[in-house]
């Protein structure tokens, strides 16, 4: 389906519509799931900086994505803030499984084709490398 998708057509600076509770029901816990998407809200805007806080909030929380993909935000966002070695620790937890790891090398020679103003080509670089080199081998 994210090949069909559009993301840029997303409004990331809009108003988040308020859901009535009588309807809805109480917001659930805040465990990985809602970490995880304001991280992948901050990562469409370009906001590095807090996505490494949410992140790291979820973390010291006690939370941990059970799709190991979802680690790519953070992923992303210690790399483009310079933090190769917390990208690094991240990586190397999912780096034998080569499906998810070609997944998200797909992902970063995509966003390196039009990286846009907020990808520093180091942390690309560093993410092509260690994401899309198949003889770089964990440490």
């Amino acid at each position: 389906m994210a090949t069909y998708s559009h993301i840029q057509q997303i409004d990331t600076g809009a108003t988040p519509p308020h859901s009535p509770e009588i309807i809805f029901g109480k917001e659930p816990p805040h465990i990985w799931c809602y970490y995880y998407q304001k991280m992948s809200l901050a990562r469409q805007q370009g906001n590095w900086a807090q996505v490494v806080a949410l992140g790291e909030e979820a973390i010291n929380a006690g939370f941990k994505p059970l799709d190991r993909s979802e680690w790519m935000p953070l992923i992303e966002a210690f790399a483009y803030k310079g933090n190769f070695e917390m990208a690094e620790n991240i990586i190397v937890k999912l780096y034998e499984i080569s499906n998810l790891r070609y997944n998200l090398c797909v992902s970063v020679l995509k966003q390196k084709e039009n990286p846009g103003p907020t990808l520093p080509e180091e942390g690309m670089n560093f993410l092509t490398n260690r994401l899309c080199n198949s003889d770089w081998k964990k440490p």
